[in-house]
């Protein structure tokens, strides 16, 4: 059983509609990428798919500990590998970097606009479709 530790940056982040899926996993606090990625929005915009190989930005995130959730089931709800890929990357909290899983979109995932998006945006746009519970 993979454990470790697991940075959200999407619909699993608090008060999003995806964040049970971590009811057994430790908050350990708001985390950055290390490095440069791309944020896409999936066609009908309810959840937004990071692409590995685009450098943007900085992603903005949740950093988690996974205790008896594992990271298979994750895989499982995530659609791994058709609609993302997990990865372990770099993530900056409280100053220190560390190794966290990630998924990012998959190359065979066809359920995402090909614009990109920031994740304050893809907030934004929840809003204006009167999509509540979502914030970030």
């Amino acid at each position: 059983m993979a454990r470790g530790l697991l940075f959200v940056y999407g619909s699993m982040k608090k008060d999003f509609r995806n964040h049970y899926r971590l009811h057994d996993s430790v908050y350990i606090g708001r985390a950055l990428t290390k490095n440069n990625y791309n944020i896409h929005p999936a066609k009908n915009f309810l959840f937004p798919y990071a692409v590995e190989y685009e450098n943007r930005w900085q992603l903005e995130g949740e950093l988690y500990k996974l205790t008896s959730a594992d990271i298979e089931k994750i895989d499982v709800i995530e659609g791994t590998p058709n609609y993302y890929y997990r990865k372990n990357i770099d993530v900056i909290y409280d100053e220190k970097v560390y190794q966290a899983f990630i998924y990012f979109k998959s190359s065979s995932n066809e359920n995402c606009m090909n614009s990109q998006i920031s994740l304050f945006n893809w907030s934004q746009k929840l809003e204006i479709m009167g999509i509540k519970n979502y914030k970030i």
